[in-house]
């Protein structure tokens, strides 16, 4: 004669799993197989023209350290001016030599919270930085 779990064991045994693969799945983001933590993790920004004018287009360029890999990486600009208002989200699309390039035109002079999202598989690193538009 075969013996089968009854049906509110079987749930027991479920229910008992859940927290176990609960706690696998958070000891799986603990490590980054990309080669960096969130803490290694920063970003360079810098300007093009180095003098970023109202009403004109401008590149905003960000070299990533702390990953070896770059090729998954995502990598967005979030701009709000004076730290205030809607902010303006730009998604850059790919990157040449390890170098991620968005463009914006600013529409008005002032200073400007520049927010780098850095998004892999394993990590979402956020680097705050402060640029300037003329007038």
């Amino acid at each position: 004669m075969i013996h089968t779990a009854q049906p509110g064991l079987r749930k027991l045994a479920a229910i008992a799993f859940i927290p176990v693969f609960a706690l696998l799945l958070s000891a799986c983001n603990t490590i980054t197989p990309q080669g960096g933590t969130e803490e290694e993790v920063t970003a360079e920004l810098t300007v093009s023209p180095a003098a970023a004018k109202a009403g004109k287009p401008v590149s905003l360029i960000s070299k990533i350290k702390g990953l070896k890999k770059l090729n998954d990486v995502e990598l967005y600009y979030e701009l709000k001016k004076d730290g205030t208002g809607k902010p303006k989200l730009i998604k850059v699309e790919g990157q040449i030599e390890g170098r991620f390039i968005g463009k914006w035109e600013p529409e008005e002079p002032g200073m400007y919270d520049v927010i780098i999202h850095i998004i892999n598989p394993d990590i979402h690193v956020i680097v705050r930085k402060e640029m300037t538009v003329e007038a």
